[in-house]
């Protein structure tokens, strides 16, 4: 990310779905912010090219955002990339020294929100007959499975196929409303915002200080969703509160982490319309998506099959896909990026994401999987989420331990052992389980490697 000069607008970058919604549907709502504040497709780029030409006074290429879901986070990130400016994205939960640290790495100034230039005070613009591109590209901030940070790069090209393929799928226009309740630092979060200016969709963020089931139960509908993108954890929350709103949210997408058949088996049964996806941040979004659930799943959780455009396969033991969304860089012969999950295929050409291939607990002699031994216990009646993790041991090398929500109060491990016995080796069930630690505000799932600090801190050998 440390190019001398930002990205000139070509004609291969893409048309900017915010200009296009603000010319086609001007005076529809394009965002709701968490006060209830409406702001216009219209006003929305208006207030995006006035801060446009306020970023072109800034001499580096590099920007670096801190973002917390906000209007002004929505304005400074497009304004940027409409100037060609490389953007790297940082969550607010980051500590500030650590933000710092990384972005003189990555070459990059750290702008403020005051730079977005109000959308409330700007008239709308007048029509310059010049077509609005962006040139720019987007850096997210992945941790994967080894807490080490690595940097994720796109274009807007990538964005933008991401958007059109998805919405394709869902059928989506700009009489539908999608919650935004991912961060936006996290490829899940950001994609929202794409594929709702792409079809003019409204953007809504949840009101303040009310949670997710409050909002979207609360019946008023001109304010809550018709879409939702949702972990298995907020998945967990919606169902635990109630059935669904009635006539209003089609589509309840759960992805980020793996559900568990009993999760899902409870949404169906209460109606709630839940699709479940599979994507990463290194294709800039979900690849593959199912159909709304109507029947109660079996012991395995499909994801969908891939959209159009995108091909996946099995290699050696590695799922591998093809696709004009992935980062760049990241394809290897013949553009395919041989990812570190393992799956197959169901009888409908449905995607099962089983496991991954680089989280063995080597353990006595014996190598453990892990996502093996999450499968077994999230299929417990009432196990909502489940992640384990693996702590030294003296006289086995690495143990596992288990952290699961849904079961209150958690079973003795002796009962743990009895219900596993049928379907985990002796040595496979987890020594100690634990309550899964509750989720920060603005975090969007669990993080492996805080799990394993705190495991290590609960189990000195």
């Amino acid at each position: 990310m440390n190019a001398m000069h930002r990205h000139s607008a070509s004609q291969d970058a893409p048309l900017c779905p915010w200009a296009q919604s603000a010319h086609h549907v001007p005076d529809r709502p394009a965002l709701v912010d968490p006060a209830g504040h409406v702001i216009s497709w219209a006003a929305l780029d208006a207030a995006i090219e006035a801060t446009r030409l306020r970023l072109e006074s800034i001499q580096e290429s590099n920007l670096a955002l801190v973002v917390t879901n906000s209007r002004e986070d929505v304005i400074l990130l497009v304004a940027a990339l409409r100037n060609g400016f490389d953007v790297a994205l940082f969550g607010a939960r980051l500590p500030q020294a650590v933000v710092a640290s990384e972005a003189a790495a990555l070459g990059a100034r750290l702008i403020d929100p005051s730079w977005a230039q109000d959308a409330t005070a700007v008239h709308r613009r007048q029509a310059t007959g010049t077509p609005q591109r962006l040139s720019g590209q987007t850096l997210i901030r992945t941790s994967g499975t080894t807490g080490q940070a690595r940097w994720i790069r796109h274009d807007a090209l990538a964005h933008h196929d991401s958007a059109f393929r998805s919405t394709k799928r869902l059928g989506l226009t700009e009489q539908h409303a999608w919650g935004w309740c991912l961060p936006m630092h996290h490829v899940g979060g950001l994609s929202i915002l794409w594929r709702c200016a792409l079809v003019g969709a409204s953007v809504l963020c949840p009101p303040a200080h009310t949670s997710l089931p409050e909002w979207i139960l609360s019946g008023a509908a001109a304010r809550t969703p018709t879409h939702l993108s949702v972990v298995p954890t907020q998945l967990g929350d919606l169902v635990a509160a109630g059935p669904p709103p009635v006539n209003r949210l089609r589509s309840v997408i759960v992805g980020g982490a793996h559900v568990s058949p009993s999760l899902l088996s409870e949404a169906v049964t209460r109606g709630w319309p839940v699709r479940t996806t599979y994507g990463m941040t290194e294709t800039a979004s979900m690849v593959t998506l199912s159909d709304v659930w109507t029947d109660v799943p079996g012991s395995h959780v499909h994801a969908g099959t891939p959209f159009d455009g995108v091909e996946i396969c099995e290699r050696e033991g590695s799922i591998c896909i093809r696709t004009s969304t992935l980062g760049i860089g990241l394809s290897g012969p013949e553009g395919w990026y041989v990812t570190t999950d393992t799956g197959f295929t169901d009888a409908d050409g449905r995607w099962v994401i089983s496991g991954r291939t680089d989280r063995v607990i080597i353990s006595g002699g014996e190598n453990l999987d892990p996502d093996r031994i999450e499968h077994a216990i999230r299929s417990l009646e009432g196990v909502t989420a489940c992640m384990v993790v693996a702590v030294p041991s003296t006289r086995y090398g690495q143990r596992p331990v288990a952290f699961i929500s849904g079961l209150d109060p958690l079973p003795t491990p002796e009962r743990m052992a009895d219900l596993l016995g049928d379907v985990l080796m002796s040595f496979e069930i987890p020594d100690a389980f634990h309550f899964m630690p509750a989720l920060e505000l603005g975090q969007a799932k669990w993080s492996r490697a805080e799990l394993e600090v705190l495991a290590h801190s609960l189990h000195r050998d």
